[in-house]
This record gives structure tokens, C-alpha cells and sequence, in this order.
């Protein structure tokens, strides 16, 4: 699944229903799959998504710092 962006967001019956995004061949947003997300767990999922982000942007940092050397 190819993530570009998120849409709206509701909560019924308890599950976070989140639209997902992405780009099509014209560069146009269109409706990807929805994520379910047990309200219950939103909050850990998005604690997670953070780890993973901060861990991205090391990655992305070393990455170019080895690019300089080089």
C-alpha cells in the first residue's frame, strides 16, 4: 500500500477510520485504502509512526553525511 497523504478521519463504533492517499499518473490526489485503528491503540500507533519518522531522518542524515565524505 502507497501512502502520499491522509484524507479525513472519523471514529465509529470505536475504530478510527483514516482515508489514505496517493498520487495518480495526472498528479492528482485520489482515495487510497482506509486504516482501521482500535481507538483504544491510536495513541501507540501514533507514538510508532514518530519512532519511525525520527529514525528516518537519522537515517537520511548519515546517509548524506557519508555523501560528503565521499
Amino acid at each position: 500500500m502507497l501512502i502520499e497523504g491522509l484524507g479525513t478521519a472519523t471514529i465509529v463504533n470505536g475504530m478510527m477510520r483514516i482515508e489514505t492517499l496517493y498520487r495518480n499518473a495526472k498528479g492528482d490526489d485520489v482515495s487510497g485504502p482506509e486504516m482501521l485503528i482500535p481507538v483504544a491503540r491510536v495513541a501507540a500507533v501514533a507514538q510508532g509512526l514518530q519512532l519511525l519518522l525520527e529514525r528516518a531522518e537519522q537515517a537520511a542524515k548519515s546517509q548524506a553525511a557519508g555523501t560528503e565524505l565521499n
